[in-house]
């Protein structure tokens, strides 16, 4: 593994900064994945069965979870991250035509998300979506 795996102390007066909060955070997020690559396999955990839309040319994604597996460009150690649909989701297949051979995947995603101006200038949380 290319560092070494920390943790946050606690103990009565320590002085916490947004430092200790982030090591709190990555750690338990690097050790859910390291877990997640190690002990099971990528692919679909439940879920994500594809059926015939109601409207013409769709299809809809039910509702799942995955896994995937990946590493940093500069880091060799694998994780398994969680992709998880929370509702069913219509595919558009309009542009293919009749015959067509048609893949539907998934991929994680993170993206900055909720803005308050009364919490400050920067989004505080983090969507995983896909």
């Amino acid at each position: 593994m290319p560092d070494d795996i920390k943790r946050m102390r606690y103990y009565n007066g320590l002085f916490l900064q947004e430092e200790e909060f982030q090591l709190e955070q990555d750690y338990n997020v690097r050790m859910r994945r390291i877990h997640n690559a190690r002990l099971h396999s990528k692919g679909i955990v439940w879920g994500l069965d594809v059926e015939l839309g109601t409207v013409a040319d769709t299809v809809i994604v039910k509702e799942g979870m995955a896994l995937d597996y990946y590493h940093e460009e500069n880091d060799s150690e694998y994780q398994g991250r969680e992709i998880i649909v929370t509702e069913d989701r219509p595919v558009d297949l309009a542009p293919f035509v009749g015959g067509d051979v048609v893949w539907i995947s998934i991929r994680y995603d993170a993206l900055p998300s909720g803005d308050d101006s009364e919490r400050g200038d920067e989004p505080f949380n983090i969507l995983e979506t896909f």
